[in-house]
């Protein structure tokens, strides 16, 4: 049995031996790997920019208890004004339904104005489970939202790092968000349910007397976002049995556009395994007829005492080489493109007030990695018949170079 460093080293001897046929099969793996990598950051990068987008246009549909009035333009946003409530488990019963992506409960609180006329909105949500709100926020504190913070709405006048005070409870303003044209969005507070506890208790105090019921178990609606696939009408079906409910539809546009783009970005992923695959099937043909022009050279390695197995290891060994190192190469081709593509399509994301995002460094790194473990599988995979087929014949034959 031969170390692996033996392996490794008749490798590199063999393609510093024959540097223009190494050369021309890592260019072939490093455009495939290449194009895998870029499709793979820029599926991410826009995945992440257009799901912002995406959300900004609201829920596919509003349920809400039977019978409450409802302004559909700001319904698929946030709910409404209403002193109905749902109880938690049928909220639960319909999150579950197959059909069902994202479903964010929220409750409405109307407070005494601090000025003493008319009064506040406050909209308690889940952060873990919302898809509505925080799509919208232009300016945002650089850290989690968490317990006594409040979300302010766009014409409301405090800013981020700020307070706003509810009946003497002072809480931190932790973002901001963007002027939508929905009423009850722009002068609203949004906190989550434990911060709507919070201010609970101080208006008890406050007043004396309890002012609203904070309760987490019951929300005053919840907005539901669909799978690709799933229609209004299954929903409608699903739910028939629950009496105390009503769904209310936003824009079929908006659902459409959504779930178009979803598909879209599933078929970049087919695309990158279809590159692969190519690559793979061409590194195969090229690594075919170069075991063929190297039949001499197999068939002396047999005659010396290497058994076929270690004489396949050695091939497969240079093989996820020169592949690995072409995709090393496909990644720096592929960081070029992505700094072109920034420059086009940041500035068309950014020209239409939405984000472009990239994946953290992290993620980015860890695609390079899985592209280049992909090239050297493509290698080995590409000339793992060729291979099997060499060392199956017998040496005299390969020596003389027979090609039967």
């Amino acid at each position: 049995m031969y170390p692996a460093t033996m392996f490794l080293r008749l490798s590199v001897q063999h393609l510093r031996h024959r540097p223009v046929r190494a050369i021309l099969l890592a260019l072939v793996v490093a455009v495939g790997g290449g194009a895998g990598f870029t499709a793979s950051v820029l599926r991410a990068a826009i995945q992440e920019s257009t799901s912002v987008g995406m959300n900004r246009m609201g829920a596919d549909l509003l349920i809400v208890p039977r019978g409450t009035a409802v302004n559909v333009t700001a319904a698929l946003l946030t709910v409404e004004p209403t002193d109905r409530t749902i109880d938690a488990a049928t909220v639960e019963a319909i999150a579950r339904l197959p059909g069902v992506a994202m479903a964010a409960p929220q409750r409405y609180f109307a407070l005494p104005s601090a000025d003493g006329h008319g009064q506040d909105d406050l909209v308690a949500f889940e952060p873990g489970r919302d898809f509505t709100i925080t799509p919208w926020l232009s300016m945002k504190l650089d850290r989690p939202l968490r317990r006594g913070d409040v979300i302010v709405g766009g014409r409301r006048p405090e800013v981020p790092g700020g307070t706003a005070m509810l009946f003497g409870r002072s809480l931190t303003v932790y973002g901001k968000l963007a002027l939508t044209g929905v009423g009850p969005f722009e002068r609203t507070y949004f906190v989550t349910f434990e911060t709507a506890a919070d201010i609970a208790a101080a208006a008890r105090e406050t007043v004396g007397r309890e002012v609203f019921d904070p309760s987490p178990d019951r929300c005053s609606a919840l907005l539901v976002g669909l799978k690709v696939g799933a229609t209004t009408e299954q929903i409608r079906f699903a739910t028939a049995n629950m009496e105390d409910i009503q769904i209310v539809t936003g824009n079929g546009l908006n659902t459409s556009v959504r779930h178009t783009l979803t598909s879209i970005l599933g078929g970049a992923l087919m695309f990158t395994i279809l590159m692969l695959a190519t690559t793979a099937i061409m590194a195969g043909a090229m690594y075919s007829s170069l075991l063929g022009e190297r039949r001499r050279e197999l068939g002396l390695l047999l005659a010396v005492g290497m058994r076929p197995r270690e004489v396949a290891r050695l091939i497969l060994a240079e093989a996820a080489l020169t592949t690995g190192l072409g995709g090393l190469c496909g990644i720096i081709l592929g960081g070029a493109a992505l700094l072109l593509i920034e420059r086009s399509m940041g500035f068309a994301f950014a020209s239409r007030q939405v984000p472009f995002t990239w994946p953290p460094l992290g993620a980015v790194l860890q695609m390079g990695a899985v592209a280049v473990v992909s090239c050297c599988a493509v290698g080995i995979g590409g000339a793992l018949v060729p291979a099997l087929q060499a060392i199956r014949r017998e040496p005299y034959a390969l020596v003389r170079g027979e090609n039967a």
